[in-house]
């Protein structure tokens, strides 16, 4: 598929348990806007991708193992299962329009070790992070957060920083201390 390609959508389970590795060069499809349900789900082959205007559906790349790098600067929420289980997963990319991190998204992803939560994020939702255990450094830059649900952060690193705004620094810690590692420490950005 070439970085030129006027495709917009992607549908529901089209790659899914592929051999897939490049659409092109650089893996990169500039005009997609839309990844359906389970659309690379289980291609194990597949390092890197850059979609940096779709939106990403439930499970989009789950099981993903060798997956690597993803740029999804233009997805608005990051839902349900979408990298659970992407156990290579090093390098994220999200946009200033991402305002929720969906339940499980990023469970068993066991080569994470930061991540930057953006902006307009207002909710991180069950177990989302859960079991990244080396996911050592967490930067929220968001000042919305109103919610991090059960055991969002639950089996990360036991020694794992949060990064907060100093304004919010006594509001995110009733939010995370719950939901992460008794260790965890909150520090101001």
């Amino acid at each position: 598929i070439s970085e030129k390609s006027k495709l917009k959508s992607i549908g529901y389970r089209t790659f899914m348990g592929t051999g897939i590795k490049y659409f092109n060069s650089k893996n990169k499809l500039p005009n997609v806007t839309h990844v359906g349900v389970e659309a690379f789900r289980s291609c194990w082959n597949l390092k890197k991708v850059s979609l940096p205007k779709a939106e990403v559906y439930k499970s989009t790349f789950e099981d993903s193992r060798r997956l690597n790098t993803v740029d999804i600067s233009g997805t608005k929420k990051v839902r349900a299962y979408t990298f659970r289980g992407c156990w290579g997963l090093e390098n994220i990319k999200f946009g200033n329009k991402l305002t929720w991190i969906g339940t499980e998204s990023f469970k068993d992803c066991k080569a994470l070790k930061k991540i930057t939560i953006p902006k307009n994020v207002e909710e991180i939702r069950y177990n989302a992070f859960m079991s990244d255990t080396n996911l050592k450094t967490v930067i929220i830059n968001s000042k919305k957060l109103k919610a991090v649900r059960t055991d969002a952060f639950k089996n990360v690193n036991k020694d794992v920083v949060f990064k907060v705004p100093k304004s919010k620094l006594e509001q995110y810690k009733a939010l995370i201390a719950p939901n992460a590692p008794e260790a965890a420490r909150l520090v101001v950005v």
